[in-house]
């Protein structure tokens, strides 16, 4: 009876460790994950950037926040009101379209804004910085890793969203 309970024991405890092992892992992972898209880390990893060039990247990145923050602000009251006016018992579809408009207006602009933004970076740099820009996966992509999209697994590549998470439908 002892000898059982030890090996109990003894094996809840190598359960626990590995336990612990693998949420340590884990956690890391995410770290790095941030550390990847780190604000303050965007276009330094380009090899040889001048000072004067980080300070010009830096500024146009700062102006592209400013309208990516005031982009998301309006888009999520579009959102609200859009979800609003689908919850209505007999909603005006004619409003309803007419925020669906804006909103895809909203979008255009904002596709536009980043090619502008992307453009406005390759200029400040060289042909050799120009080309690693173009050719890195972090420039190529607008979403950061780890957003749904190329995500596989059990909800059918839409990551651990699920259908319900899907906010424009």
């Amino acid at each position: 009876m002892i000898m059982k309970t030890k090996k109990v024991k003894s094996t809840l405890l190598v359960m626990l460790l590995t336990a612990l092992f693998v949420l340590n892992a884990t956690a890391q992972r995410g770290q790095m994950r941030m550390q990847e898209t780190n604000p303050k880390q965007y276009c330094l990893n380009i090899p040889d950037l001048t000072e004067e060039q980080e300070e010009k990247i830096s500024s146009i990145r700062t102006e592209q926040l400013k309208e990516s923050t005031q982009h998301r602000a309006k888009m999520d009251e579009l959102r609200a009101k859009k979800r609003s006016l689908m919850l209505e018992e007999s909603p005006d579809s004619e409003e309803l379209n007419n925020v669906i408009d804006q909103m895809t207006d909203l979008r255009n602009k904002q596709l536009k804004s980043n090619a502008t933004h992307r453009q406005n970076i390759r200029e400040q740099l060289t042909e050799d910085q120009k080309a690693y820009f173009d050719s890195s996966p972090r420039y190529k992509r607008s979403r950061q890793p780890g957003m749904r999209e190329g995500r596989t697994g059990r909800a059918g590549g839409r990551g651990m969203s699920g259908r319900g998470m899907n906010r424009n439908w």
